[in-house]
């Protein structure tokens, strides 16, 4: 790879044709030693003119870390993660000024930081520095938790319930299948009835097909409320949490969602609903089809790959990434540039611990992370970057500058 071709990449100078071919050649795990030594050639002229402008003393601790970096192997089992660059003329990255050096492999992910300081542009450094001891770990969930809460108030614990048919009343039968999926199949004269299924905070994502054959996968701390059989000219949910629907097609009778008081209308689509009572803003994101949203007198149609966002501020339209919008149902933490206490939410609701700040710590995030891994493994990577310490005690973490 030629070196002033790779230094346009990183500074987003680079053209079309040259984005993908990087790009490529970042995608192939034979290049690692190279990539490397180019990472380190571009972190040398950081103590020249054309590079960063910091102090001799954080110049020699960040390449110290970054050597460290370089010179890590990953993990067993654990695919080398190239650095992941945005496409060249987007306007948010505009600003971002001389991009310093991306990150290498760190074991289970990659994890950068960006931050502007005082004098400097918007950058991105390596991560340096260690976690703090713990004195206790939390496992990943590995089952689901999930309740189910039937028309007059009973409750199965479906973990406990096993696979097979947990549920037969006249034409209706709601079984749990050899993957753990919740299936309805109701026949046109089963009575429809209100079931609500409900993960608490620790669980897996349970994936629920309901008897129109709408698939629904559902979150940590999420819940969904719906009939055991669609009815008339619509098809209408409730639900709280995040929760991820591909929605089976019936032009004559439309889907609708229902979360506080936004709507969401479709036909036959695959799309992300994310809302959760301490995330600020309530986000749908398009994957596949169309999608209205109704706020009052307000409306809003989506295209694949938008997402809306309902907050403050009104209701907002804007470009999504898909990839980290999915990235929970596909078993990642996955983060562009995203606020500490976005990231510690989504980790309090995966493992079921609580979080605690004793320091404000104002970074923005970019990490890919296995959901997979003890809350330990996740902590020691954010705490990398030398910007936050994380103590865990007794399915607590408390958060303080380092």
């Amino acid at each position: 790879m030629d070196a002033a071709k790779f230094d346009r990449f990183l500074d987003g100078r680079c053209d079309a044709e040259e984005f993908r071919e990087v790009n490529a050649w970042l995608d192939d795990p034979a290049h690692g030693d190279a990539l490397r030594a180019l990472l380190a050639h571009r972190w040398a002229e950081s103590d020249g003119g054309g590079g960063l402008k910091l102090p001799v003393a954080d110049r020699e601790r960040h390449r110290g870390t970054l050597e460290a970096r370089l010179g890590a192997e990953p993990s067993a089992g654990d695919a080398a993660l190239p650095p992941r660059i945005p496409l060249p003329g987007r306007p948010r990255w505009r600003a971002l000024g001389r991009v310093a050096v991306a990150a290498a492999v760190l074991g289970i992910g990659w994890l950068v930081y960006r931050t502007v300081a005082p004098g400097l542009s918007e950058k991105s450094y390596p991560a340096g520095g260690s976690a703090r001891q713990v004195s206790t770990d939390v496992a990943a969930p590995d089952r689901s938790r999930a309740v189910l809460t039937l028309s007059d108030g009973r409750r199965i614990a479906l973990d406990s319930a096993g696979s097979g048919i947990l549920l037969q009343e006249g034409s209706l039968d709601v079984t749990r299948d050899a993957a753990g999926s919740l299936v309805y199949a109701a026949g046109a004269a089963a009575p429809p009835v209100l079931h609500t299924l409900s993960l608490p905070r620790g669980s897996r994502p349970l994936r629920l097909v309901l008897a129109d054959g709408t698939a629904v996968w559902l979150n940590a701390a999420s819940s969904i409320t719906y009939p055991t059989r669609f009815e008339g000219a619509e098809r209408r949910v409730a639900m709280t949490g995040e929760a991820y629907f591909e929605v089976a097609r019936d032009p004559g009778r439309p889907f609708r969602i229902e979360e506080g008081d936004l709507r969401v209308e479709v036909l036959g689509t695959r799309f992300n609903v994310r809302a959760f009572d301490d995330a600020g803003a309530r986000e749908v994101t398009l994957l596949e089809g169309a999608v209205r949203l109704d706020r009052g007198k307000r409306s809003e149609t989506l295209r694949p790959g938008q997402q809306a966002a309902l907050g403050a501020g009104g209701l907002t339209v804007r470009p999504a990434d898909t990839e980290a919008v999915m990235a929970w149902k596909d078993g990642q933490f996955r983060y562009d540039g995203v606020a500490l206490t976005t990231i510690l939410q989504d980790i309090s609701r995966h493992y079921d611990v609580d979080v605690v700040f004793h320091d404000e710590i104002p970074y923005r995030f970019v990490a890919r992370i296995s959901r997979d891994v003890p809350v330990s493994a996740l902590l020691e990577k954010l705490s990398l970057t030398g910007l936050v310490a994380f103590d865990l005690r007794d399915g607590r973490i408390i958060v303080s500058k380092p």
